[in-house]
């Protein structure tokens, strides 16, 4: 995850840390997840009720993101860790979940990540320190999938909240084009 994506998904309206971009080669012989929550993606907003509880639905404010819409989950426990979920839609198809947990129970939901999709595509170590000068270690674990992405880290958007998401790539893959055309148009304006 580029630190660009992960400070313009943490700056949206949803304190949840972005998804990892897919890489190129989707990992083999993993279970790549077509749902969540036995909710499938591309599911329309309209088909949701009855499905799951999804309360604070809002649209996204921002000008070049028309059309997308999160709601908050009614969150649940996984292996003992309390999760929050916010679904993500897209011209009110449902494209994506960011969640987030105690970064203390990184490992329990590792964990289980780990049983549900397999070996991750990658692991990655990013080295946070604070502005007292205090080291940490950030673990991301990413799976690479031909249509979906997921991804598990633990520290999100503080030191003390972990994240994970799972994500339609052509979700992510809109975004990250999004972030470049801003990115291109601010360089301009200089």
């Amino acid at each position: 995850m580029t630190p660009m994506l992960l400070a313009i998904l943490l700056s949206s309206s949803v304190p949840t840390p972005p998804p990892a971009l897919p890489s190129p080669t989707p990992t083999p012989s993993w279970d790549e997840p077509s749902a969540y929550k036995k909710i499938p993606f591309g599911l329309p907003y309209a088909e949701m009720e009855g499905r799951i509880l999804l309360t604070g639905c809002r649209p996204s404010t921002r000008e070049h993101e028309s059309g997308r819409r999160t709601c908050d989950g009614n969150g649940f426990q996984a292996n003992g860790a309390a999760v929050e979920d916010v679904f993500f839609f897209q011209d009110d198809l449902f494209v994506g979940v960011a969640l987030t947990f105690a970064s203390d129970d990184y490992e329990r939901l590792r964990d289980v990540f780990q049983l549900k999709y397999g070996e991750p595509s990658r692991l990655e170590t990013t080295r946070i320190t604070t502005r007292e000068g205090t080291r940490f270690d950030n673990e991301t674990l990413n799976w690479d999938g031909r249509k979906a992405s997921v991804s598990i880290q633990r520290y999100g958007d503080s030191l003390d909240k972990g994240a994970a998401s799972i994500f339609l790539n052509s979700y992510l893959e809109a975004r990250e084009k999004e972030r470049l055309e801003k990115l291109k148009k601010d360089a301009d304006a200089f």
